[in-house]
């Protein structure tokens, strides 16, 4: 009985569909095994699956190739006629696979990489917590359940323990004390835009009502736009000598004591120690939530807090949004080599975020500096003539200090190991490093098979700059071109030995469909050892040659493959039974 065409393209398609779902059910057994918190496990799965069926594919359709051949036993048809419903179906899949190889694939084995990666951040920051309690050490368990929290907050190792770091923080709050008092005039209107006159007759204004906080902060404003300005000046003086004045008649001597503290807060605001400013700011503002002063002057010492550190809660969104490995990037510029390392980084928006953070620069009598922060900040730099960046060089700016916003107190800063010499801002460093270059660098750090194809390009041009070898990049990329090639030789050599060892009698679809493992796994061993030499030959290639020989020479080996494959289905044909 005839065999239809769809019966072949259907045998196919059936063969990857099965190879999809023996994967599947292979990451359902490593799941088990594999560490992997339950927020992740059904993406996990999928991303597993799509990995294997990709490392089986080549192999699967050429037993499927094989195998289809074999439905077709139509006599008195030509051998091209009889190639055309395996050939079509099977080229079709094997350059969509190519397609998804070069676009979508990468990043599906690096969402694999991502979901194992932030489940093990999780065990890991939920493992630190446990012991930083059993430690009595609040802050750092605070700070790692945060993190697991920011990663999962569903699963119950989280819920429990996290329950147990907040009874503890709640006994040590239980000893400060809260006083009340009457709510305050609103905070003062913004002041964009205004003139220095206007700013000066504001803060006139706050004088003479009695609040001196303002009125001092409007006659720095003015002073700002018109240091000529004496009459600002004097009210400047006369704001901060009743600013500093104890009160009159302290009655009320927690009052008093309020008062004083809060001068102090803001004399720590105007000399620019933000994070102090904020501390006390925040402490005052858990006694006297209503103070309009100390609402106003706690944000305005955040927002210039901001300029030199990060804040916690920004880093472990970053870190659950997906996490990367280490990175480690050597550049030398200006005689020295600058080296960077970072044990764990993640992306987000315009900043990488870096735990453990070392930096160090070698000049030709050794060390200079070298610095380790546990939490780091980095951040491009804008280009040369904006002010920040100098000499026209790709540079970037690393914070070294992360706070956390609401326990400020909670703040962790950076150790300038002994003999380095310390810069201006101790917080901050500018670093000789291309903010665009290290993204770049970031996903090099992947295994190849997951790295974008089109970053591998940019990797290969800008490692030599980074002390990089810039040949594993160019490698991949000359493997990733030949796939297509190498699909397409198997899917003619499958069908072509299919037709060449065709049975008389008809196999049977659920016997063929059962051979098919056994066909794959035999077809693996074989394209396993070419792929070795293949590789092999590659490295030798680029090993040898410029890049560009190294390349020509490979693109010829591949047409020749291509046409020594269209040769022997030809050849095979020509000896296929009818």
């Amino acid at each position: 009985m005839a065999v239809r065409d769809s019966e072949s393209r259907s045998a196919v398609a059936a063969t990857v569909l099965l190879g999809f779902a023996a994967a599947f059910v292979t990451a359902l057994v490593e799941y088990r095994s594999s560490g992997i918190i339950a927020r992740f496990a059904v993406r996990w799965e999928l991303a597993r699956a799509a990995s294997l069926l990709a490392s089986w594919l080549p192999a699967l359709l050429f037993a499927a190739c094989a195998a289809s051949m074999s439905l077709h036993r139509e006599q008195g048809l030509r051998f091209a006629e009889l190639l055309r419903p395996v050939l079509v179906p099977a080229l079709v899949l094997a350059l969509l696979f190519s397609a998804l190889e070069l676009t979508v694939l990468p990043g599906v084995r690096r969402a694999q990489r991502t979901y194992e990666s932030l489940s093990s951040l999780f065990l890991e920051a939920l493992s630190d917590a446990e012991e930083a309690l059993e430690a009595e050490d609040l802050s750092r368990a605070r700070e790692r359940i945060a993190l697991s929290g920011a990663i999962d907050s569903t699963e119950n190792a989280y819920k429990i323990l996290n329950e147990k770091v907040q009874r503890s923080v709640l006994r040590t709050r239980q000893t400060e004390d809260s006083t009340a008092r009457e709510p305050e005039p609103s905070p003062p209107p913004p002041d964009t835009g205004a003139s220095a006159y206007e700013l000066y007759q504001r803060a006139l204004g706050y004088f003479r009502r009695g609040d001196f906080y303002s009125a001092h902060w409007y006659a720095g404003k003015a002073l700002i736009l018109d240091p000529s300005r004496r009459d600002a000046r004097k009210l400047q003086a006369e704001a901060w000598e009743k600013i500093s004045t104890p009160l009159e008649d302290p009655a009320d001597k927690a009052r008093a004591g309020f008062h004083e503290r809060k001068a102090a807060a803001y004399a720590l605001l105007q000399s620019e120690a933000f994070l102090e400013a904020y501390r006390a700011f925040t402490d005052l503002g858990r006694e006297d939530p209503d103070d309009p002063d100390v609402q106003r002057y706690r944000k305005e010492s955040l927002d210039s807090l901001a300029r030199t550190a990060f804040f916690g809660e920004d880093f472990r969104r970053a870190f659950a949004g997906g996490g990367r490995g280490s990175l480690t990037v050597r550049v030398t510029e200006g005689g020295a080599d600058h080296v960077l390392h970072a044990s764990r980084v993640a992306e987000a928006g315009p900043f990488l975020y870096m735990e453990e953070f070392e930096y160090m620069v070698v000049g030709p009598e050794g060390p200079t500096l070298h610095v380790l922060a546990p939490y780091a900040r980095l951040r491009g730099l804008p280009p040369a003539g904006s002010g920040e960046s100098a000499a026209g060089a790709p540079a970037s700016a690393v914070s070294l200090r992360m706070v956390e916003r609401e326990s400020p107190r909670q703040a962790s800063r950076p150790r300038y190991l002994l003999g380095s010499s310390v810069p201006p801002d101790p917080a901050v460093l500018v670093l000789p490093m291309d903010f665009e270059a290290l993204t770049v660098l970031l996903d090099l750090q992947d295994p190849a098979e997951r790295i974008p194809f089109f970053r591998l390009a940019a990797g290969a041009r800008i490692a030599p700059a980074y002390g990089l070898d810039p040949t594993p990049y160019r490698m991949e990329t000359a493997l990733r071109i030949s796939i297509p090639v190498m699909l397409t030789t198997l899917v003619l050599l499958g069908t072509a030995l299919g037709a060449r060892f065709r049975r008389d009698e008809e196999p049977g679809r659920i016997r063929m469909m059962l051979t098919l493992p056994l066909l794959a796994f035999l077809a693996s061993l074989p394209l396993a050892a070419a792929t070795r030499a293949g590789t092999y030959l590659l490295g030798r290639l680029f090993a040898d040659l410029a890049p560009a020989g190294a390349l020509a020479v490979w693109a010829g080996f591949l047409a020749a493959l291509l046409a020594l494959s269209f040769l022997a289905v030809g050849r095979l044909g020509v000896h296929a039974p009818d």
